[in-house]
C-alpha cells in the first residue's frame, strides 16, 4: 500500500517483457506518476482496486502476465498486520505442503479452461471440539435396549337395569338364541358357491 507506484511498473514490465518506459498507468483517466502509492489514491488493504495498464510504444503491445507456474511457495512467509491500536507487525507463517490430490468436496469448475475452485471448508483443517471426558464409542454407546409393554386404561360405563324403586319396561326386549356355529372354512365354501351360482346366471345372459 506504501510502495511507489514505480515498483507496481517495474513489476508489470518484467511480467509482460516490455521496457518500462513503455509502461503507463491510468486511473479514472488520469496519468499516475512513480511516485505516488495506492494509500493516497484511496486504497485499503481489505478491499480491490482497479488500475488500467497502457502501453506508450506502438512497438511493445500488453499482453498477460507470464504464466507463474515455476513459482515455489516458500516455508514461511511474513505477512504485515495491524493491531487494535493501529500498530502494524511482522508475524511469520509456516506453510503447510499438501503433497496428495485433493478431493473434489464442494466447489465449482470454470467451463472454458477446466480449473477447478474448492470451497473454504474443504481447504481447512476441521476444528475438533474438546473432549468432555464421555467415552461414545463403547458397545453400551451405541446399542438401544428397547422394552415393550402393553397397558390397558380404564373405561367407565353404566347400565340401566330394575332396581328398589326404579322399575324399567321389557315390552321391546327380544329375546335371541345362538344358532349354529359357522367356521371360517364353511363360510369360504358358501362364498364360493354364491360366486358359482351368480357367474352361471351371468353367462347365461351373456349368451
Amino acid at each position: 500500500m506504501q510502495a511507489p507506484l514505480g515498483n507496481l511498473k517495474k513489476a508489470i514490465s518484467e511480467g509482460m517483457e516490455m521496457p518500462i518506459e513503455a509502461v503507463e498507468l491510468q486511473y479514472s483517466g488520469q496519468v499516475l506518476d512513480d511516485h505516488i502509492n495506492l494509500a493516497q489514491l484511496g486504497a485499503n488493504p481489505s478491499g480491490t482496486f482497479e488500475l488500467h495498464v497502457y502501453s506508450t510504444n506502438p512497438d511493445y503491445k500488453t499482453k498477460p502476465l507470464r504464466d507463474r507456474s515455476d513459482y515455489v511457495m516458500p516455508d514461511v512467509i511474513t505477512v504485515s498486520v495491524a493491531d487494535y491500536e493501529g500498530k502494524r507487525r511482522n508475524i511469520n507463517i509456516e506453510i503447510e505442503r499438501f503433497a496428495s490430490k485433493k478431493p473434489f468436496l464442494g466447489g465449482f469448475r470454470h467451463k472454458e479452461n477446466g480449473r477447478k475452485f474448492f470451497n473454504a471448508a474443504t481447504q481447512t483443517n476441521v476444528k475438533l471440539r474438546p473432549w468432555d471426558g464421555k467415552t461414545r464409542f463403547c458397545r453400551d454407546a451405541q446399542t438401544v435396549f428397547e422394552k415393550k409393554e402393553h397397558q390397558q386404561t380404564s373405561y367407565n360405563t353404566s347400565t340401566q337395569m330394575s332396581g328398589p324403586g326404579f322399575h324399567t319396561t321389557q315390552d321391546c326386549d327380544k329375546l335371541l338364541t345362538p344358532g349354529k356355529y359357522e367356521t371360517a372354512d364353511e363360510l369360504l365354501e358358501k362364498r364360493k358357491n354364491a360366486t358359482v351360482v351368480i357367474q352361471s346366471y351371468f353367462r347365461r345372459w351373456a349368451s
